[in-house]
């Protein structure tokens, strides 16, 4: 298997674990540096903010479905479809 099949696997469990709920599975597997793209202000890098980004939401239930996982080099992009039940919203 070639680097970048292993980034989509990586990068597809990593959104099946949401949809698990289980945070501190994906924190496990969260580089230090990791970052979001347009996510909370003044999120940490890491884990810590993976951990702060879903502390935000509050009780939810959500599912994930992938439509395509894109790499290339060290980057991966994942484009999903999210579906969720929650009682508020930030």
């Amino acid at each position: 298997m070639s680097d970048i099949e292993d980034k989509k696997i990586i990068a597809r469990r990593w959104i099946e674990l949401i949809s698990e709920h289980r945070i501190e599975d994906i924190c496990d597997m969260t580089a230090p540096t990791w970052k979001m793209h347009g996510g909370l202000p003044g999120l940490p890098p890491g884990p810590d903010g993976v951990r702060k980004l879903f502390s935000s939401f509050g009780a939810i239930q959500q599912k994930w479905t992938i439509e395509d996982v894109i790499a290339e080099g060290d980057k991966v992009v994942v484009r999903a479809t999210n579906t969720c039940a929650q009682e508020s919203f930030f």
